[in-house]
Order: structure tokens, then C-alpha cells, then sequence
């Protein structure tokens, strides 16, 4: 298989997501929800540019490529989000924390995923049983 651009031989799924970006609306616990996210993924977070007001883009680096599939199972199992999709909806303020995050540097060359995720308001992070 190739790496995507690179042209060098690896064992990776060419498809297969380094960097995930997240945009999400405001939610008053920010932080522990990013946080649960590198949990979650085993990532870490590179990036987040936004307010609490119109809520944050937040690109997170995967430290083992995924297929996206799998990303998006893992984040539906997490009690804190409410909702994922793969199309941005075209509000003003969300496509202007895309371009936000757009000017900043990349960490991970090859594929890049954007996604929205709706996190649950004033959710405590809790593990299931």
C-alpha cells in the first residue's frame, strides 16, 4: 500500500484518517468533553480556535490512522455526544471557525476528516456500565 502523496511503502490503510476535525457547537463544558475525546480516539488535540459563544473547530492528531467508520463509532459511544454528522451545516459562524482552523498549520500529513459533533449540555463525563 502507499501513503497517500508520499509515495513510500507502508502498512497502512490508505483511507484511513491521521487527523480528525471536529466542529462543535457551544457546550459550557468544553474541555472535559475535548479531553474525553483524546481519550476516546487515543489522540491528541493540536488545535482549537472559536468562542464559548459560537462554539470551537478542534482538530485532533490520531496517534495510530483509522478508518473513519471506527472514529465515528467510537465518539457515537461516548454518553456525552448527541450527534455526529459528516456534512457541515452551512451556518455563518461554523463555516467561519472552518476557515479559522483552515489558517493554521497542519501537523499530520495524509488524510483529514471534518466532521460536526452536537456534545450534551452541562453533561459530566461518566463511564458507562
Amino acid at each position: 500500500m502507499q501513503e497517500k502523496g508520499l509515495g513510500e511503502k507502508t502498512g497502512e490503510d490508505p483511507g484511513a484518517i491521521r487527523e480528525l476535525q471536529m466542529v462543535v457547537p457551544p457546550a459550557n463544558h468544553m474541555m472535559k468533553f475535548i479531553m474525553r475525546v483524546d481519550e476516546v480516539l487515543e489522540s491528541r488535540t493540536m488545535n482549537m480556535v472559536g468562542s464559548w459563544k459560537h462554539g470551537a473547530a478542534i482538530t485532533v492528531a490520531l496517534i495510530e490512522p483509522m478508518p473513519l467508520p471506527d472514529i465515528l463509532n467510537k465518539l457515537r459511544e461516548m454518553p456525552e455526544v448527541v450527534e455526529i454528522e459528516e456534512k457541515i451545516p452551512t451556518e455563518e459562524y461554523l463555516l467561519g471557525l472552518l476557515e479559522k482552523a483552515a489558517a493554521l498549520p497542519k501537523g499530520n500529513p495524509g488524510p483529514q476528516k471534518t466532521i460536526m459533533v452536537t456534545a450534551k449540555q452541562g453533561h459530566e463525563s461518566k463511564e458507562r456500565k
